[in-house]
């Protein structure tokens, strides 16, 4: 089973490395040590998911180190190793052993009563603290790991940065023909006042290749280079290979790894296919998602940082979105540019709109603009761009808003071509969150917009709980728990078992006297043994029930739900009686027999009309 797991690795890895002896057989790779039965590979396919694994075989492997923590203080209380399968972290506890080891030294390490696990992409040893993956200080490095001579020094060979894997992590990788941003000129590694911090910080510097494709770089504030100016030309990095959610990081042992004697170059823009539109109904049918936005004619451009914006995909719909959380960046602003609107084919229909949302925003990190000079071949930073007045969500302090619409964006006073833009600026710290964007339209009738006004409530989509049976806000929940797997949209939802009687899950939300709303939920009923109804009412200002404008009782009473194996939504669209003030919006769920059983509720909706 051992060898399955090596070749299936192996195959997956795809590493570009090859090596060379110190000895003077150069061209002769070096088999495994007499005294190993184990690969970096073999250890790292111990390895399930985030669990903590003791090795309990009787495993010896060999690897060459690649990392130099005591002569670059750029790694922190880690040795990474790897060998011609895959690379590895060997955490360290304040060992000098470890921290003398240079890159190019042969190890034999005895891996029997270590403990293994995965730290975000990060395959790692040590031995235990805590029930964790402790750092080894130097007693426990003389019990597991020994320097031998005959050490191989890797090769790499160039890669390109749209050609990394995760597999590669922890290796040793090559990207040539590239270059720091020119926003980056003049800086230098990590910030010179930095030094001296007692915790080790790290800084970002942006790398980008010919085609725009960008990676970031960190290194310590600690590191012995930290304070040396970046270089201005073009030509390649050899680092090791890091990942953070969504995005690579390289970490150099020297500025010697860093070979920028080539005459640099402008700094390119991202492939882009130009497109002009007469009209516009925009929901990114053919965008990639989980990448950067490549639907035609849509631009997009990192000025600071290397985020850019991506399409995402949620219950069918597509939509772009921004996110400065855990982006690992200082700061970003970060660009999606529309196609070209053709103003002059738009008659009298010079308008514009869109629908967004946002989620944990600490700031207002989003702004819209509209040029009628943007050249994506120079990028946005020539253009001239005026903001456009739009209609936003409100931060709710809880996590994700609804959806809500832009209102329509008049472009009467344009001619020509113009392009709409959205920007997002912000870092990852107090200035975070995620803003989506979707259902872009340009020439319209007015009436395909209507925007409503969402009533007075944040926990429209039972993403927020107080605990796994008390979802934020509602007053009345009996037989509620939270549901993370049946869903209707984002992460959570609110899972009823019908029991005797009814069990009622209700909120209250402020509504105006005379005006329409519709009133909507998305429910799942796939079970026999149970039936569920919206049962609401009209409340004036002391709480008392409000009958309605046509004389009906005063609760809005839905039909029962019907077993089906889809999400399905109630919808209905109501004038609110004179003296309401508040809408207590309600479900109830009921049992079919006797055992009960389970209804599900999502997505509730109180919108003005």
């Amino acid at each position: 089973m051992r060898k399955l797991h090596y070749l299936l690795f192996a195959m997956i890895m795809g590493l570009a490395v090859s090596f060379t002896s110190c000895s003077s057989d150069d061209d002769a790779p070096a088999g495994p040590s007499e005294k190993t039965n184990a690969t970096v590979a073999d250890i790292v396919a111990l390895i399930s998911g985030d669990a903590v694994v003791t090795i309990a075989q009787d495993l010896t492997f060999d690897a060459i180190v690649i990392s130099n923590q005591g002569t670059s203080e750029n790694f922190y209380n880690k040795l990474i190793v790897q060998d011609e399968t895959a690379g590895l972290e060997i955490r360290s506890y304040k060992s000098a052993t470890l921290a003398a080891f240079e890159p190019g030294q042969k190890i034999i390490v005895s891996a029997k009563d270590m403990l293994a696990s995965k730290y975000g992409f990060s395959y790692q040893i040590g031995v235990e603290f805590e029930g964790k993956v402790g750092g080894m200080d130097d007693a426990a490095v003389a019990l597991h790991i020994t320097a031998v001579e005959g050490g191989v020094e890797p090769t790499v060979e160039a890669t390109a940065i749209t050609a990394l894997t995760e597999a590669m992590v922890n290796t040793l990788v090559k990207i040539d023909a590239i270059q720091f941003k020119t926003s980056e000129n003049g800086k230098t590694y990590a910030k010179a006042e930095l030094a001296g911090d007692d915790y080790k910080k790290f800084e970002n510097r942006y790398l980008i290749d010919a085609e725009g494709n960008g990676i970031l770089l960190r290194t310590a504030n600690t590191a012995t280079f930290h304070a040396d100016v970046l270089p201005e030309g073009n030509g390649s990095v050899t680092a090791i290979l890091g990942k953070f959610n969504e995005d690579y990081q390289l970490f150099i042992r020297s500025t010697d790894d860093v070979v920028m004697t080539d005459e640099r170059v402008a700094d390119p823009v991202a492939p882009f296919v130009d497109k002009t539109v007469d009209a516009l109904a925009e929901i990114f049918a053919d965008a990639t998602v989980d990448a950067r936005v490549d639907q035609d004619g849509w631009f997009t451009e990192a000025v600071t940082g290397t985020m850019n914006w991506v399409t995402k995909e949620y219950s069918s719909a597509k939509y772009i979105q921004a996110a400065g959380y855990n982006s690992g960046q200082d700061a970003i602003e970060t660009w999606v540019v529309s196609p070209g609107l053709n103003l002059d084919a738009a008659d009298s229909k010079k308008n514009f709109s869109f629908d967004s949302k946002r989620g944990y925003t600490k700031a207002e990190v989003l702004k819209v603009f509209v040029s009628s000079d943007f050249d994506y071949t120079v990028g946005v930073a020539a253009a001239t761009w005026e903001e456009l007045t739009v209609t936003l969500p409100a931060e709710n302090g809880t996590g994700y808003t609804e959806w809500l619409n832009s209102g329509v964006i008049d472009l009467s006073a344009k001619t020509g071509k113009v392009h709409v833009a959205f920007k997002y600026e912000g870092n990852q710290t107090d200035a975070t969150g995620t803003w989506q964007v979707g259902n872009v339209k340009f020439n319209f009738t007015p009436a395909d917009v209507d925007p409503g006004e969402p009533a007075e409530f944040s926990n429209w989509g039972f993403e927020n709980w107080t605990d796994e049976t008390h979802p934020v806000g509602f007053e009345k929940v009996e037989s509620v728990t939270k549901e993370a797997t049946i869903i209707h949209g984002g992460s959570f939802a609110a899972k009823v078992e019908s029991k005797s009687g009814k069990q009622i899950l209700s909120f209250k939300t402020p509504i105006e006297a005379g005006a329409t709303y519709e009133i909507s939920f998305w429910y799942l009923d796939n079970d026999v043994n149970a039936k569920g109804r919206m049962w609401s009412y009209f409340k004036n200002a002391a709480g008392a029930t409000v009958a309605p404008l046509d004389g009906d009782a005063a609760k809005i009473q839905a039909g029962y739900t019907e077993d089906s194996a889809n999400w399905q939504q109630y919808k209905i669209e109501v004038v609110i009686p004179e003296g309401a003030t508040m809408l207590e919006f309600a479900t109830r769920t009921y049992k079919e027999a006797a055992e009960g059983g389970f209804v599900y509720y999502d997505d509730f909706s109180v919108v003005k009309k």
